[in-house]
């Protein structure tokens, strides 16, 4: 089988890059995919060769590393092979030689002062060869921990860098094959009546909103409740109208969104079953935790009753830290006692943080966790708490 190579590899991408980007206009031209889905798809696949192209690289720099670690070793046990040779050698010479001087010794006792001058001799030599031994056991030693340093601080953290790059490549590769499965999905759910607006980016990823249409499609509730507006809004509405019953408030702070929002609303003819409310952000102090916050006045929660859905998806983190807290503080005496919450974008830290308070400060509800940590779902406990009155 040819051995894979940094030319083999980009050959190998070069030759399939037309064939992948047909086959991204083909899915484009046949209304599989929307123009920024492939765009997506492209940049995701040039970053996966480079990748690819990088783990062939570091792969090289970890066989050439190991080569040298081997060649080393052979070197070491060369050395040691030498030594024990000469060892051996120099027992078998000193022991001939301490016979002969017992022979000449018995022989000839007048040269006796003449073969302990000899003796002498022989014995520095012995202690220069004593200090060859040593120098090269420290030869030795000395290669010895080269190769461990070497192995410490360069082979092990280019495989460590393969093994993480390997790990993102394979996230990436999920999260695209979930994308453009939840995209696929959704699309199969409405009929729109005029172009959808994208998903992602500030908006619901795709997964997440396949997840919340997943929760319509099994509670058909009556009341949706939506924090912020957008992208999510229109999907919403389309999918209450299928249903004949229902109907969806959107609460929206950014006069320039909420125009933006209202626009999409009528374009898509989708005005008896979405409201966009205007929402300006007010100071709210919480008695809990402590803190101040901004979040939707008051005036505009006054009419939610039995919220059977509440989709917290706003305001964005730029109006102050923990921003979404005050959603269930707010609204879940509001909430029908089967209601379901969904808070999206739940990877971030403040969002994580406004999860665990809710817990804490509202031990009558339970989280489940969806997909990777993309979104948390809350509902009540199946037991009777009895009804908390609206502030």
């Amino acid at each position: 089988m040819p051995r894979l190579t940094l030319r083999r590899l980009a050959l190998a991408a070069f030759l399939a890059a037309p064939l992948w980007a047909a086959g991204l206009l083909t899915a484009v031209a046949l209304d599989w995919l929307k123009v920024a889905g492939a765009l997506f798809l492209a940049v995701a696949s040039l970053i996966l060769a480079a990748l690819g192209v990088l783990g062939v690289g570091l792969r090289r720099v970890q066989l050439s590393v190991r080569q040298g670690l081997r060649e080393i070793r052979a070197q070491s046990d060369l050395l040691r092979k030498r030594q024990d040779n000469w060892e051996s050698g120099f027992r078998q010479s000193l022991a001939a030689f301490g016979q002969l001087v017992e022979d000449v010794r018995g022989s000839f006792g007048e040269d006796r002062a003449q073969l302990l001058a000899l003796l002498h001799l022989s014995r520095e030599q012995v202690e220069g060869v004593g200090k060859r031994i040593s120098d090269l056991q420290e030869r030795i030693a000395a290669l010895e921990a080269s190769a461990q340093d070497l192995q410490s601080q360069v082979v092990m953290p280019v495989i460590r860098a393969i093994e993480k790059a390997s790990d993102v490549q394979t996230r990436q590769h999920k999260r695209l094959y979930t994308t453009i499965d939840a995209r696929s999905g959704l699309g199969d759910l409405v009929t729109p009546r005029a172009p959808m607006p994208l998903l992602g980016g500030w908006a619901l990823d795709a997964d997440v909103m396949h997840m919340v249409m997943t929760l319509l499609w099994t509670h058909r509730p009556g009341l949706i409740v939506e924090c912020g507006s957008g992208s999510s809004t229109i999907w919403l509405g389309y999918i209450v109208e299928r249903f004949g019953k229902g109907r969806v408030i959107a609460l929206e702070h950014d006069e320039r969104y909420l125009a933006t929002s209202r626009d999409l609303i009528r374009a898509h003819s989708l005005e008896d079953t979405v409201e966009v409310r205007h929402a300006p952000l007010e100071s709210w102090s919480d008695l809990t935790f402590g803190g101040t916050y901004q979040w939707y006045t008051s005036k505009a929660l006054e009419d939610l009753e039995d919220i059977e859905l509440l989709l917290v998806d706003g305001p964005p983190s730029a109006t102050g830290p923990l921003a979404r807290y005050p959603a269930v503080p707010l609204l879940l005496p509001r909430c029908a006692t089967h209601a379901v919450i969904v808070l999206d974008d739940t990877g971030r830290t403040d969002e994580q943080v406004i999860s665990d308070r809710w817990l804490t400060a509202f031990p009558e509800l339970e989280r489940s966790v969806y997909g990777t940590n993309a979104a948390h779902i809350f509902r009540r406990r199946s037991v009777n708490l009895g009804d908390r009155k609206a502030p």
